[in-house]
């Protein structure tokens, strides 16, 4: 239904789908709560015996549906549903057998259930959420060049609000990402288990996503608000940021799978 209304700025069906993704949210709520209730652990690891999908993949997507839903109501923001409707499609319709590609970056830790992990996910759910505003930025900018000046200060407002969006985005990120590492360093304190630096870098791969992404995301807030970088350089930064996020993950989960 967003795709079908995109462009067309109708108030009444903008606010009956806000409505269904409300309703779908709660429903994948109260299914994900049954299916975790009865995920089993075999090697340490949860597994379900009818839907082998890792439950970190299923909580990520939930995590981007929430943050979506959450932005909206905040700020009024319709330009992530679609990007968020489409994971928490892709996490229920997904086949199990390709669950076993998904090991290079979501996992069947049992850890996930966790506060601290918990955290992470909706820290990098806001985090990915602030992708599709900065593309629409980047779209929007490259279209303008071409649009008469008649159109010009509607454009530039419609830049500032995809720029403003993005930036509220990582400024949501940030702090759900502090949470969870010291929720994570007191536990390992209380347990006597703090990791060296290799064991880090070898066995520590969630965790070690999670410090690179706090420092990718305070990077950006640091240079929005010290170094004054705004529109295209933010956009910029935040592109180059995820980028290395992503392939140095996802590298890190290949070889380590292999």
């Amino acid at each position: 239904m967003r795709l079908l209304l995109w462009g067309k700025g109708s108030a009444k069906w903008d606010r009956i789908s806000a409505g269904l993704e409300k309703l779908a949210l709660g429903c994948f709520t109260a299914g994900l709560v049954i299916y975790i209730g009865k995920l089993q652990i075999v090697d340490g690891q949860v597994r379900s015996a009818f839907y082998d999908m890792p439950v970190s993949f299923l909580l990520f997507a939930w995590s981007l549906s929430a943050a979506s839903v959450a932005t909206e109501i905040a700020y009024n923001n319709h330009s992530t549903s679609i990007f968020s409707s489409f994971w928490t499609a892709l996490s229920l319709t997904v086949s199990p057998s390709a669950a076993a590609k998904f090991q290079q970056v979501f996992t069947y830790d049992l850890e996930w259930l966790s506060f601290h992990r918990l955290c992470f996910l909706l820290g990098y759910a806001f985090c990915l959420l602030a992708l599709p505003l900065v593309m629409l930025f980047l779209m929007t900018m490259w279209r303008a060049r071409s649009l008469p000046s008649t159109e010009t200060e509607k454009t530039k407002k419609r830049l500032w609000q995809l720029d403003r969006m993005a930036y509220r985005m990582i400024l949501w990120a940030l702090p759900l990402l502090t949470a969870g590492i010291i929720t994570e360093a007191l536990v390992m304190m209380e347990m006597n288990r703090i990791p060296l630096p290799m064991e880090l870098i070898s066995e520590k791969q969630e965790t070690l996503l999670a410090i690179a992404a706090w420092i990718i995301c305070g990077l950006y807030l640091h240079a929005r608000l010290f170094w004054g970088w705004k529109y295209l350089r933010a956009s910029t930064l935040y592109l180059t940021g995820l980028t290395v996020l992503l392939v140095g993950h996802m590298t890190h989960g290949i070889f380590r799978h292999h």
